[in-house]
């Protein structure tokens, strides 16, 4: 299994864990495959996983967290799927961004 998938599926079942606790409103970002046509949440949620190449599994497990967080002082409750998605791209980007402005780090 390569990593790429390894991360879609950390990503994916956060998702679904979120969704389950009402966390964030329901779609179809949580299923099983990406859609090889493009487009789509689940397709959002692949290129999300393809930016964090490097990043640990305990990284990947914490994004989720980060992304919600961003949105914490939302007033709506669900997070609509969409907005979660932004978020958790912003946050893989905020990661990869904190991760190259650490001396030592290889680029």
């Amino acid at each position: 299994i390569n990593a790429e998938y390894m991360g879609y599926t950390i990503l994916r079942t956060a998702a679904e864990e979120l969704q389950r606790r009402g966390v964030i409103g329901p779609s179809d970002l949580a299923s099983s495959l990406p859609d090889p046509h493009g487009g789509g949440p689940s397709e959002i949620l692949s290129s999300v996983a393809q930016s964090c190449e490097g990043f640990s599994g305990r990284t990947m497990r914490k994004l989720p967290f980060l992304a919600y967080s961003l949105h914490s002082n939302a007033v709506l409750n669900p997070l609509p799927a969409e907005d979660y998605l932004t978020a958790l791209r912003q946050a893989a980007e905020r990661e990869r961004r904190d991760r190259d402005a650490m001396p030592g780090q290889k680029q």
